[in-house]
């Protein structure tokens, strides 16, 4: 019933985004100043290609070409491929945050009382465990964010705590299921039960009533034997 995320597969992708450079003919101040740089690259793909233009949209001046190669030279191919290989990295970890927030636990009352405790007391476990993982995909999330405005630095990857421990959540999710299953079983074995009692219940009805319309029929034969041995 419960899945989670390969977290160490996906921090390890992360560690290595965070270590990775961009190698292109990168301006300085567009390096310093990562929101001015995300900035000019925007505007870069609004006045070349099907949107090629002469002058600024901005301010209205001339586009040296000079400065227009420089552009392009900074935002190379491989600065574009970089950037999708963190878009992609970005939404593989919020499509994880968003299945872990549709996880859904069922009540302890929902289950039989001989198995409610044990339940209670693991579904208080794995709720903490997925605030926990959930916590630190956030972290994951605001790395590769600030990684996304330093691609030509070196970063290490710095969370608010230790990675969650999977083994142990995993482990405890599988308790849940097996005792919802064990529930599951347990109200299907017990509806098979009233079914086949019910059952057994007609049957007895059905055979008392049979017996007793033979006896009847019996009955009325000799009642009639009778009449027609007095006519």
């Amino acid at each position: 019933l419960f899945s989670f995320p390969d977290l160490r597969q996906t921090t390890k992708q992360v560690v290595a985004l965070l270590q990775e450079t961009v190698v292109s003919t990168a301006i300085d101040e567009l390096v310093k100043y990562p929101d001015l740089g995300s900035w000019v690259e925007a505007g870069l793909t609004l006045h070349t290609g099907e949107r090629q233009r002469s002058d600024c949209g901005f301010c209205g001046s001339s586009l040296a070409q000079d400065r227009l190669q420089k552009l392009k030279a900074h935002f190379s191919d491989t600065f574009k491929a970089f950037t999708a290989k963190l878009d992609d990295a970005i939404r593989a970890i919020q499509t994880q945050k968003s299945s872990l927030q549709r996880l859904t636990i069922p009540d302890k009352s929902q289950l039989y009382r001989h198995l409610s405790d044990s339940f209670g007391a693991l579904s208080q476990q794995l709720s903490i465990a997925t605030q926990n993982l959930e916590v630190f995909l956030d972290d994951l999330l605001t790395s590769l964010n600030h990684k996304r405005g330093h691609v030509f630095d070196r970063l290490t990857l710095e969370t608010r705590s230790q990675m969650p421990d999977m083994a142990t959540m995993s482990d405890v999710a599988s308790k849940i299921d097996q005792l919802i299953l064990r529930h599951n079983q347990q109200t299907t074995d017990f509806e098979g039960a009233v079914v086949d009692a019910r059952k057994r219940l007609e049957e007895h009805y059905v055979a008392g009533a049979y017996e007793g319309f033979e006896e009847r029929a019996e009955a009325a034969e000799q009642f009639r034997s009778t009449i027609n041995t007095l006519k």
